[in-house]
């Protein structure tokens, strides 16, 4: 895939986009649950998942030029956290 985007949760995958996939799955019982309270969750999270693969490809693609690298396969790696 182009573009892949997962969460964890204390360690454990909660959550999974690809773009050939082009939908976020859902990886665990309890986080699959979520469409219980809001059946329509995974429908936005898909399109902002979808947003999110659009603005990263214009981000390669802005980096490549910048630096004269435009050949090739390019890596970007964001990682987000927190600690409570």
């Amino acid at each position: 895939p182009e573009f892949i985007s997962l969460s964890q949760l204390d360690g454990v995958q909660i959550e999974y986009y690809d773009s050939n996939i082009g939908r976020n799955v859902p990886k665990t019982e309890w986080i699959q649950r979520i469409s219980d309270d809001d059946p329509e969750h995974w429908d936005s999270y898909t399109e902002v998942m979808q947003t999110t693969q659009e603005m990263f490809r214009g981000d390669v693609a802005t980096l490549m030029q910048r630096y004269n690298q435009t050949e090739g396969v390019h890596t970007v790696q964001r990682m987000y956290g927190c600690e409570l």
